[in-house]
């Protein structure tokens, strides 16, 4: 390590040098002038000695002159660094004098560098100590000359100062900003001394720019060229960089600097950005330096004055012409406001408001300083009565300011003393305590010879509060701005190529809590980026390779209490005087807050967009499950919450019911279903929503993992979940429901946040409670209060839409108005609760007897109405009325503890005969009502025929019951032959009734009453039983066995016992199922497709096979069909007696065997009466027949003689 002495005069020079020295490794010492050096040379004997040339007291060469006159010195290297002047003669005088190089400023540091290793390195020698006096003489012509060009140079600068000062007064009063740029363009011209100037700068606000040129000669110009743009090039990373800077362009292409093609050529050039301290507005650009080769450092300088005085005049300007605009709009509206009542006023007083508007008056002041006379809108602008004002100048005095008054006295007797105009600015206290800022021109008054009147004065006083208030707001601004550029911290960095801090300025220390000596040589990764920030490796390889792309980057680095701040890195490489890259220095600036503050912002905004959605929600969402589903698709698409879901509080189940859910599937919450139970006290294992539906609190989670209240930890992790929150959801300060929003943060729910969540989950409930009033609005509207029952607006409704024939609607045949019997006595004995509990009993009996085969509502205060549909005549309609009135009042009520028998009438209207509308029809069924109270009947219909007719069916209803109690049905069968063989395949078991006063009833007559009296499941089960039983007779006697159809009715088909009968019945025989088939309509299927193939399937798990019976006549679905699990088809008689009426009778027919058979189903043609028939049946393919053909259904007895056979014994 090296002793290196620094001679200089500048301290900036020295400590440029000393920066180097320092990080070569060498030691370095300072003397600011030659005679102070002497004596550090004598006291520290220094290895090699860098002096300036011109310096105070004693210069370069008379410091080498005696240093080499010491025998113990001479032998000390040293080297010049100075500046340019008269180069030739210096060289020769420092190389007389022994001086190893000669450096002329402003030089590189790495040539700095490199002198410094060379003259350590070369052999030293011993140079003569007596120097001849020709040196000395030369020496001193030097020195003159020098200082002659100095003091010319300085004059000269003088007067560029001069200039610019002269240009920069003229500029200030300018506030047209582009008359302001147009001079300064053309004043810098000729201010520098350049052949043109181009000026671009834009506003602070706007990306309008304001281009203007000065010395550019059109006839250079190769037609109209395009406007510079104030960011492009090299101007505009100069202004970008608020640095000035000069260059020599070999090629004098404009472009290179960022200039449009077609500009004048470019071989030398100053530019300098115009800049204020807020902001850089864009740059002045002069071109070809006049009488030089290239423009000056002072050049440079003058320029760098100019562009940064300007950039505050253009900006003042703008800031002034903003205020004078305002202003003058201000003064507009005013003059606008009052022109419609200036028109009415007269002249004089339109004058006085013109002159209160401008804020101007005057006073006239005699010698003594007593007022003549004052303009009447004074008193108004000083808040003064007329008795109040001041009446002398001393008087005047005490309305000013304490702080302003010596002001005040200086220049009022300053005017006085030279009697000549003087202009000032001062406060004065208005009436009202408020200060006012006053503008006072004072001029002497004129004879009429113009000459002034001694002691007499013309006061012109302006209010200028509101510009000073401007001005002074406009100085705070730029204070506060200084301030702040003052106070601004950054990181200052140097490492080498490994990552070693080899230099760091305090505010990292302070930043971090390290203290130098703790991080100095230590691993800048190691100790300072996180360990998961491994990219940040290599950008630090990027900006060794001086890559563009990490000169600027973002990261975190750890401070020593483990915090983490997020610095923006300025980046750039250090290289050696070799040019070898030997480390990276870095500005950092540490932006933790505001990077803060843009999640906080971008975290209430998303919040905020959640707010407005559900709002928006609110209003349109006229169902809760809508409500709950699209507020999760809101918090989840708009909010960016990874989850979101909502659950109904189940007071009953004493658990949280999840009703809505975005973000996540839903075995998201099947998992946590399992533990949103409810309980008074707090438990262990309770899940957040617990805690918030027991407290009525939100509740905030920042520790997924490790909270034991987070029922799924690991999923959630899986998902990207930092913290979640959940908020109760109330309605009547009632907890009803809880709202979870899952995010990606973790500290993303603050106080702040919070703050608009309960607002949102209040909105929601509120939402929820609206939609309950209004449901609860809605019932009201249409059912009855106490029973639950449609009420008349509704039944009438429903039997309208009954009315209007439409596909898969039921028609409306009878309208029925049921009426209690002696319901007043029960109110007024009993009480009306218990008259209400016994409408109740009443509803609930006839909506369980109803089902949804009818519509029944409360009408009136105790009668109800019943729309009875899909029955076959006014017969049924009376059957339909008549059970629901046993199946309510054939039990007793039970009314506060006591039994009750009650009895009802009924009244009856059909459609259309009694009524075309539902209106008319409740109205006549009202009017058969009355008729029925006043008679012994319990029901009668409007049409007094009808009457006879339901007492005849509910005859017959009575007598088919005594049939199944007494076993008046029989079965007979009817065979079935296989067309191939001609062998009896079967049997098809049909229903009678033998009636004792009737004799044998055709199965038409009381088919249809068993179906609508519900006898046909206890029927249709004795005729199951008793075909198995026939079966298993002839089997047991040793009859050929073949199988028997019976037919199912679509009421058996739908108990929900009938599988259950079916597997009772055949359980008793292991060859029953297997000679048993049932026969279904293709209708009956249809009506419930889903319950009719697991039933189905069912049967044929036992053995049973399926037929389907009249094919053809209802409306099946081929796609059904094809799935349904059965054997056999039937086409029905209407199809076989069509195919003698033509070929498309035969087609039609054979198109159902054939389909049959593609489904691997068997065909059997019901119906065939000749020969022909069977014919042509049998050349179609179909597998069996059945029919009159072969045979009447005859009894069991007849069947068996004519169409069993003995079974032949093996």
């Amino acid at each position: 390590m090296a002793k290196i002495l620094v001679v200089d005069d500048l301290p900036a020079n020295r400590a440029l040098v000393v920066t180097l020295i320092g990080h070569s490794g060498h030691q370095a010492l300072e003397a600011a002038d030659g005679a102070e050096a002497l004596a550090l040379v004598r006291a520290e004997r220094p290895d090699l000695v860098i002096s300036d040339i011109l310096m105070p007291t004693m210069d370069g060469f008379e410091f080498v002159r005696q240093l080499r006159s010491d025998h113990g010195l001479a032998a000390t290297q040293v080297i010049f660094c100075s500046a340019h002047y008269q180069e030739e003669e210096a060289l020769r005088l420092a190389e007389a004098c022994g001086v190893t190089q000669v450096l002329f400023k402003p030089c590189e540091p790495q040539d700095i560098l490199a002198a410094i290793e060379q003259a350590l390195t070369q052999i030293r020698h011993q140079p003569s100590v007596a120097l001849e006096h020709s040196f000395q003489t030369r020496h001193l012509q030097l020195m003159t000359d020098k200082l002659t060009g100095n003091v010319a140079e300085l004059a000269a600068m003088n007067r560029r100062l001069s200039a610019l000062t002269d240009l920069n007064l003229q500029l200030a009063s300018e506030r047209d900003p582009q008359v302001l740029l147009a001079n300064v363009c053309r004043g810098a011209r000729e201010l520098v001394g350049a052949q043109y100037a181009v000026l671009c700068v834009v506003r602070k606000h706007s990306d309008g720019a304001i281009t203007c040129t000065s010395g550019m000669d059109p006839a250079l110009q190769n037609g109209p060229v395009d406007l510079p743009m104030v960011s492009h090039g090299l101007l505009g990373q100069l202004r970008a960089e608020r640095r000035p800077h000069r260059l020599v362009n070999a090629g004098g292409d404009p472009v290179a600097l960022g200039l449009p093609a077609g500009y004048p050529p470019v071989h030398t050039a100053v530019i300098a950005p115009i800049v204020s301290l807020s902001f850089s507005y864009g740059w002045l650009c002069l071109a070809n330096k006049q009488g030089a080769d290239a423009f000056s450092a002072d050049d440079e300088k003058v320029l760098a004055i100019l562009g940064a005085q300007v950039g505050r005049i253009y900006e003042n300007g703008i800031l002034y012409q903003e205020i004078q605009q305002h202003a003058e709009q201000l003064q507009v509206q005013v003059q606008q406001r009052q022109r419609a009542v200036d028109a009415l006023r007269a002249n004089k007083a339109s004058l006085r408001r013109a002159q209160a508007l401008a804020k101007i008056s005057h006073v006239i002041s005699g010698p003594d300083g007593a007022f003549e006379s004052w303009l009447d809108t004074l008193p108004d602008m000083l808040g003064l009565d007329d008795s109040a004002m001041p009446r002398s100048a001393r008087d005047w005095v005490a309305l000013v300011h304490p702080d302003d008054r010596d002001v005040f006295r200086r220049h009022a007797l300053q005017a006085a003393h030279q009697g000549a105009r003087m202009d000032f600015t001062y406060r004065v206290v208005r009436g009202d305590g408020q200060p006012l800022y006053l503008r006072q021109v004072m001029e002497p008054l004129e004879d009429e010879a113009g000459r002034g009147k001694l002691g007499r004065w013309f006061n012109t006083i302006q209010d200028i509060t509101k510009e000073k208030r401007a001005e002074e707001e406009l100085h705070e601004s730029d204070r506060r701005f200084n301030d702040m550029l003052d106070k601004v911290e950054m990181i200052s960095l140097m490492l080498d190529c490994e990552g070693r801090i080899t230099y760091c300025n305090d505010y990292l220390l302070s930043l971090t809590g390290w203290q130098r000596e703790e991080v100095f040589g230590r691993n800048w990764f190691d100790l300072f980026v996180p360990p998961e920030m491994s990219d940040v490796r290599s950008v630090f390889a990027d900006v060794l390779a001086d890559r563009p792309s990490a000169w600027h980057y973002d990261n975190e680095i750890r401070t020593r209490s483990g915090e983490r701040r997020m610095v923006h890195w300025n980046n750039t490489v250090l290289r050696s005087v070799g040019g070898q890259v030997s480390g990276v220095a870095a500005l950092g600036e540490d932006i933790t807050a505001r990077r803060d503050a843009e999640r906080r912002i971008k975290r209430l905004n998303r919040v905020y967009a959640v707010l407005s959605g559900i709002n928006s929600l609110i209003v349109r969402v006229r169902q809760r499950d809508e409500l709950f589903r699209e507020a999760c698709r809101i918090a989840v698409e708009h909010g960016q919450f990874k989850i979101a879901w909502i659950g109904r509080v189940d007071h009953a189940l004493q658990e949280v019911v999840p009703v809505a859910l975005a973000g996540a599937g839903a075995e998201f919450l099947m998992h946590l279903r399992r533990r949103l139970w409810l309980s008074e006290t707090p438990r262990e294992g309770e899940s957040l929503s617990a805690s918030v539906v027991r407290t009525r609190q939100s509740v905030v989670c920042e520790d997924i993992q490790n909270d034991p209240r987070i029922l799924v930890p690991q999923e959630l992790a899986a998902r990207g979940v930092a913290s979640t929150a959940v908020l109760p959801l109330l309605v009547a300060h009632e907890v009803v429901g809880v709202i979870a929003l899952f995010a990606d943060e973790a500290g993303f729910f603050d106080d702040d946040e919070m703050h608009l969540l309960t607002e949102l989950a209040g909105d929601i409930g509120f939402a929820m409670d609206h939609l309950d009033k209004e449901e609860r609005l809605n019932y009201l509207a249409y059912y009855d209060d106490i029973t639950g029952l449609p009420n008349r607006t509704l039944f009438l409704e429903r039997s309208g839409q009954h009315l209007r024939p439409r596909e898969g609607a039921k028609t409306l045949l009878g309208m029925g108005l049921m009426d209690i019997s002696r319901f007043r006595f029960v109110n007024d004995t009993l009480g009306r609760q218990e008259g209400d509990e016994l409408l109740k009993q009443v509803a609930q009996r006839l909506q369980q007897a109803a089902g949804d085969a009818y519509d029944v509502a409360r009408i009136g205060v105790n009668s109800f109405g019943i729309a009875v549909t899909d029955a076959r005549d006014a017969g049924a309609v009376a059957l339909a009325l008549d059970g629901l009135m046993r199946a309510c009042f054939d039990a007793p009520f039970v009314l506060g503890g006591t039994e009750l028998r009650m009895a009802a009438k009924a009244g009856v209207a059909l459609y259309p005969m009694d009524g075309a509308d539902a209106e008319t029809l409740l109205r006549n069924a009202e009017a058969a009502l009355n008729k029925a109270k006043a008679s012994a009947d319990s029901l009668l219909f409007y049409t007094s025929e009808m009457n006879t007719r339901v007492a005849e069916a509910l005859s017959l209803e009575g007598r088919l019951r005594d049939a199944l109690e007494q076993g008046h049905f029989v079965l007979h069968y009817q065979p079935k032959q296989h067309l191939a063989s001609g062998a009896i395949a079967g049997a098809e078991a049909l229903i009678r009734w033998n009636d004792p006063r009737r004799g044998l009833v055709p199965p038409a007559q009381f088919i249809p009453i068993l179906e609508e009296t519900g006898l046909i499941y206890d029927v249709g089960r004795w005729a199951l039983r008793q075909a198995l039983a026939d079966n298993l007779r002839w089997r047991q006697a040793g009859l050929a066995p073949l199988r028997v159809a019976v037919n199912v009715s679509y009421l058996q088909l739908r108990h929900r016992g009938f599988i259950a009968e079916v597997r009772d019945a055949v359980s008793h025989d292991a060859g029953a199922a297997a000679g048993l088939e049932l026969e279904i309509t293709e209708s009956m299927v249809m009506d419930d497709v889903q319950h009719s193939t697991a039933s189905l399937h069912a049967l044929r798990e036992m053995g049973i096979t399926i037929a389907i019976d009249d094919f053809g006549t209802g409306f099946s679905s081929l796609s059904y069909l094809g799935k349904l699990p059965v054997d056999t088809l039937k086409i029905d008689r209407s199809f076989i007696l069509n195919m003698a009426s033509g070929p498309q009778g035969v087609a039609l027919v054979s198109t159902i065997i054939n389909l049959g058979h593609s489904l691997g189903l068997k065909v059997v043609a019901e119906g065939v009466e000749t020969e022909d028939q069977s014919r042509h049946l049998a050349l179609l393919g179909c597998d069996e027949i059945q029919g009159y053909l072969l045979s009447k259904p005859v009894p069991a007895e007849v069947f068996e003689a004519q169409f069993l056979q003995t079974l032949v014994a093996k």
